[in-house]
């Protein structure tokens, strides 16, 4: 299966077929998926946000550097965040044709994360997800960072985000999927506890693929978008 388009599914967030309204302003007043689950145990399904990393490519001075993503939901200020686990990245060389037609190699990092952080949907936070590279270890800083705006639709997107360095030079690019899906507390907790979970500020990060948890897609109402 192309790791560009590893569904919901693989992550233990399959998707079916039919589609529920969500009333998000139920939730409003737990601005986190684990405030949400920590006082939620019931069968009402909670809106979340899959953001899914498959991958990850960058410039080849980033090789064996260590490094981690972290993804915040919402405008500047939200305390929303999911780091993935550190992760050094591999170089890799392709062979490709100049514009003269002579063969050359093309070398740059990368590396599979297929990490999945998850958060709260809330019509209370500004519909945008930031992205950003960060040297691990004591002396932590943004290295590249890259940004969407969450869709009206709750279809899944799989998007390739260009990534660019402190001087908005282009460093490479993010391989992703997002979708947004209803899943009762009771299965998510269950479907937690199962992957290992690991709870976050304000988010759940599953590392690698997990079995399948059913969940719904969501359909927003107007007042959302």
């Amino acid at each position: 299966m192309d790791p560009f388009t590893v569904s919901a599914a693989t992550l233990g967030l399959a998707l079916v077929a039919k589609t529920v309204k969500t009333n998000l302003d139920q939730w409003e007043k737990d601005r986190s998926l684990p405030e949400a689950l920590a006082v939620q145990d019931g069968e009402t399904p909670l809106p979340v946000v899959a953001v899914h990393v498959h991958r990850v490519d960058l410039a080849p001075e980033f090789q064996g550097e260590s490094l981690k993503i972290r993804i915040k939901y919402g405008a500047q200020g939200e305390d929303l965040r999911c780091d993935t686990a550190r992760f050094s990245p591999e170089l890799q060389e392709q062979a490709r044709v100049s514009r003269s037609g002579h063969s050359q190699l093309d070398s740059h990092a990368f590396m599979e994360i297929n990490s999945t952080c998850l958060f709260l949907l809330s019509s209370d936070v500004k519909p945008v997800m930031r992205i950003a590279v960060r040297k691990a270890g004591f002396k932590r800083c943004n290295v590249a960072k890259a940004s969407f705006s969450l869709p009206h639709s709750s279809e899944r997107c799989v998007l390739q985000l260009p990534l660019s360095g402190p001087c908005e030079e282009e460093l490479g690019k993010v391989s992703i999927t997002y979708e947004v899906l209803a899943v009762p507390p009771r299965d998510l907790a269950k479907r937690f506890d199962l992957v290992c979970a690991e709870r976050q500020k304000g988010a759940y990060l599953i590392s690698g693929a997990a079995p399948t948890l059913e969940g719904d897609s969501v359909e927003e109402s107007s007042d959302t978008q």
